[in-house]
């Protein structure tokens, strides 16, 4: 018997944004190249895990201090490691130090207000709950990472980005739906609801904090399997189109294939 795939939601995200770059990183086993907002959001989520862990026996936030060497570290660590593309457009002409010294600017900002302005309203019970699915009417199963499962039934999870979220978007995305199956598997009830936590820096570096509620029906969930098992009959047919050369996602600074990338015109 055919040991059946495990997805993640992020997974299916990439594949349909560009289905290439998922073979590129899943079945070829290229290593890509983050930009420096890739490696900011890593280290403002690497502190809040710290923060957030220890909170779950505490019940208090741990000072400040601590997560910003936290998120420097993890900064550093990436930048170490060749993990960061250095010829993106904001770390242009930097090398590795000074690269690393203008993401750790903006991330530590990040992490005073998220310590300050989000992280302080919950109360964890579960930190990085590593959990996987079995879809017995399904030709694959889910696995997932669910950031934070609070006291009060929600699923917490962290967003950084430059473009204010809306409630229209946070409707729209796939991880509340693969979470929900998670938390249903893990707790066997539903969740109150799913909480973004938005971290929003505009071109003009002004850091605005706030949170975006969701939930999920059944038919919402069945949606997105459909999804993936569109996903899953491509990948066994050997279907890995890329996306079209106008597409945002398709350049160098938000794809993190782009330079190893047979379709681009170079």
């Amino acid at each position: 018997m055919t040991e059946k795939p495990i997805y993640h939601q992020s997974a299916l995200s990439q594949f349909e944004f560009c289905a290439y770059a998922y073979y590129l990183q899943h079945i070829d086993g290229k290593r890509g190249l983050g930009n420096m907002f890739l490696a900011r959001g890593n280290g403002v989520h690497a502190a809040r895990k710290v923060n957030l862990r220890q909170k779950v026996r505490t019940h208090r936030d741990i000072a400040l201090p601590l997560l910003l060497d936290v998120a420097r570290d993890e900064v550093n660590r990436q930048v170490t490691e060749g993990l960061v593309d250095l010829h993106c457009e904001e770390l242009e002409g930097l090398g590795p130090r000074a690269a690393a010294g203008r993401i750790i600017d903006s991330t530590v900002r990040l992490v005073e207000v998220d310590h300050r302005q989000l992280q302080s309203t919950i109360q964890p019970q579960e930190v990085e709950v590593k959990k996987q699915v079995t879809l017995a009417q399904w030709p694959f199963d889910l696995a997932m990472t669910l950031d934070s499962i609070d006291v009060d039934c929600w699923i917490t999870d962290l967003k950084t980005s430059r473009v204010k979220w809306t409630q229209r978007k946070a409707n729209g995305e796939y991880q509340p739906s693969v979470y929900w199956l998670g938390y249903r598997a893990h707790y066997r009830h539903d969740p109150y609801g799913f909480r973004h936590h938005c971290l929003t820096v505009t071109r003009g570096g002004r850091i605005s904090a706030y949170p975006i509620l969701t939930s999920r029906t059944d038919a919402q969930i069945l949606a997105v399997l459909e999804r993936f098992a569109a996903m899953h009959g491509a990948i066994g047919a050997g279907v890995f189109p890329p996306a079209h050369q106008s597409s945002w996602k398709c350049s160098p600074k938000w794809c993190q294939f782009y330079r190893f990338c047979k379709y681009v015109q170079k």
